[in-house]
């Protein structure tokens, strides 16, 4: 797992949910793809679009899970146990220039 402070202070531009995962596009371009189980009272219209223009105010990094908190007041968890995982990739950011990072 890469270590906490790679999506901390961004600002949300859009959230979708694209097939399986969830996408976050901010406004620097950069774009986060989140492949593991995330935990919210739900995932819908509503608050997706609650996002919209929300900081990350925060990043918190366990060996279980990733916590992102909004300056909304939102929250995603994202799980990061074995049984979270959908795939090789529990998450993936995408820098506008075309860096990678990845939490595997």
């Amino acid at each position: 797992m890469k270590a906490a402070g790679h999506i901390a202070g961004r600002i949300v531009k859009s959230a979708s949910t694209v097939h399986d995962y969830m996408q976050l596009h901010f406004i620097d371009g950069s774009i986060l793809n989140i492949f593991n189980q995330i935990r919210v009272p739900a995932i819908d219209e509503a608050f997706l679009t609650g996002l919209v223009n929300e900081t990350v105010s925060e990043e918190i990094t366990d060996a279980n899970t990733i916590l992102l908190r909004f300056s909304g007041g939102k929250s995603i968890e994202i799980g990061m146990s074995d049984v979270d995982y959908q795939g090789p990739e529990a998450l993936e950011l995408v820098e506008s220039d075309g860096k990678r990072t990845v939490w595997s």
